[in-house]
């Protein structure tokens, strides 16, 4: 990874390593965060479960509707 610089798509935490498109919703989705397991396995976690309990924390993807849904900023 490049020296700690993120992305503005990058999930917090992960530099330069933005949500994939294919999570539809997740991917502009300030709430959401990527996860990348020692195998190299991706899932992203929907930091809003955390309190709202009819959200899955690690939803089905692609995430097409969301009331939990809250954009990234764009970057200035």
């Amino acid at each position: 990874m490049s020296g700690g610089r993120e992305s503005p798509d990058a999930a917090p935490g992960v530099p330069d390593v933005p949500i994939p498109e294919w999570a539809g919703l997740c991917a502009r989705c300030m709430q959401a965060r990527l996860i990348v397991s020692d195998r190299g396995s991706m899932f992203v976690l929907c930091e809003a479960a955390r309190t709202d309990p009819s959200l899955d924390r690690y939803p089905r993807l692609p995430i097409l509707r969301c009331h939990g849904f809250t954009a990234r900023r764009p970057e200035a």
